[in-house]
């Protein structure tokens, strides 16, 4: 019984032996399992120690990435390859994770003066069983080529925006010489009929005095398009003023209604010969800090836009103090805007019709917004095809 015993004994630490032997060997290829998976990822893995936050491990990605043998690297920390503000950066970051278990870091380092590079990096904390932190795993990835590649596509979607925004340009360009030639060309070719006429008056060498009627009918015409030819110079100017930041403006205390009653006076006649008139509706003194002059130009604007677009309905005006500001409204019933041009006819040269259809350079409103901004109003349009257009100018009143 006793040698059935011994028997028994032998063979179960036999059996334990070699089982524990199969548990060693089944470890060391897990072991080595694990090694190669780390050796052979194509992103760098290194392994700090929690306390010293020296290297202990690398794997090839890591070497070939920077470039140095693990034994160079291994038992030394970032102050032995970085810039001192760099490494201080790392170790701030390296012991922040060691506290709160992990965190994403991306940055560009400079590692040894060889290279600039971009890293993405991701850290974690290794912990013993009583859960303090002993190591600290890091794998990086190096996205130089993906951050080059970014910055390739940005400049390439900033150069194509700056290609359209220049054809735009030109586009706008090559539209206003056409607007301007045509507007220019009609006051001129008015002028020259009117010398044609006198031309040929003397060509006949009849000097005989041509009636008083006939000659108030040529001056009256001459002036009138001198006129127009002064106001889309002016206009140009204006233009060109808006965009050096030379407006020049010399500011009072107004008594905006007068502006305004100034401007309705000069143009009630252009509007009776477009078939219209300028109706009043509400009239109150509204005291403004303003430039006078700039602000009848604003006003003349929109007035004259009313009458040409109006197609023959009233021009209605309007002045009312409303909360802290002089509201001005100029309205008519004509063709009205479209609600995709509402913004757009603010701009420079913009036209909510095409030239042939109603004369103008398309400046007019972009100079009366100008003029507004620049006194801390506010202008805006409400309309819609067919039905009108109203346009509402707000100017802060003057404190007592």
């Amino acid at each position: 019984m006793l040698r059935r015993i011994n028997n028994l004994a032998t063979l179960y630490w036999k059996l334990k032996r070699e089982n524990a032997q199969i548990e060693t060997d089944r470890l060391a290829e897990s072991v080595k399992f694990l090694d190669s998976l780390i050796e052979y990822l194509p992103n760098m893995v290194f392994v700090k120690d929690a306390k010293d936050l020296r290297f202990v491990r690398f794997n090839r990605a890591g070497e070939n990435l920077l470039g140095y043998k693990r034994e160079d690297l291994i038992g030394k920390n970032d102050y032995d390859f970085f810039p001192k503000d760099q490494a201080d950066h790392f170790t701030q970051k390296d012991r922040a994770v060691l506290c709160r278990h992990s965190c994403w870091i991306s940055l560009k380092s400079q590692f040894m003066q060889r290279w600039i590079k971009n890293f993405a990096h991701k850290k974690n904390s290794l912990y013993d069983e009583k859960g303090n932190p002993t190591f600290l795993l890091g794998i990086s990835e190096d996205i130089t080529e993906v951050k080059k590649a970014e910055h390739e596509k940005i400049q390439f979607v900033k150069e194509q925006a700056a290609r359209l925004e220049a054809e735009k340009g030109i586009a706008i360009r090559d539209e206003f010489i056409s607007i301007a030639s045509h507007e220019l060309k009609t006051p001129l070719t008015s002028l020259d009929l009117q010398f044609q006429i006198i031309k040929r008056w003397f060509a006949k060498k009849d000097y005989s005095v041509p009636s008083l009627e006939k000659l108030q009918k040529i001056f009256q015409d001459s002036f009138l398009q001198v006129q127009k030819l002064g106001v889309l110079l002016e206009d140009l100017l204006d233009v060109s003023r808006s965009q050096r930041g030379a407006f020049n403006y010399n500011f009072e205390t107004v008594d905006i209604l007068e502006v305004l009653e100034g401007a309705v006076s000069r143009l009630s006649s252009q509007a009776r010969a477009m078939g219209s008139e300028i109706v009043w509706g509400t009239k109150e003194s509204c005291v403004v800090f303003c430039d006078p002059f700039r602000i009848d130009q604003a006003l003349t604007n929109l007035i004259v836009n009313s009458i040409k677009y109006g197609q023959g309905t009233p021009v209605r005006v309007s002045i009312e103090a409303k909360g802290d500001c002089a509201e001005l409204l100029i309205s008519d019933s004509g063709i009205g805007i479209a609600p995709e041009n509402q913004k757009k006819i603010f701009e420079r040269f913009a036209r909510a019709v095409s030239f042939k259809s109603i004369s103008g350079m398309g400046l007019g409103l972009f100079i009366t917004k100008e003029i507004v901004e620049a006194h801390k109003g506010t202008i805006e349009v409400e309309s819609a095809l067919g039905k009108g257009a109203s346009f509402k100018v707000r100017i802060p009143l003057k404190n007592e």
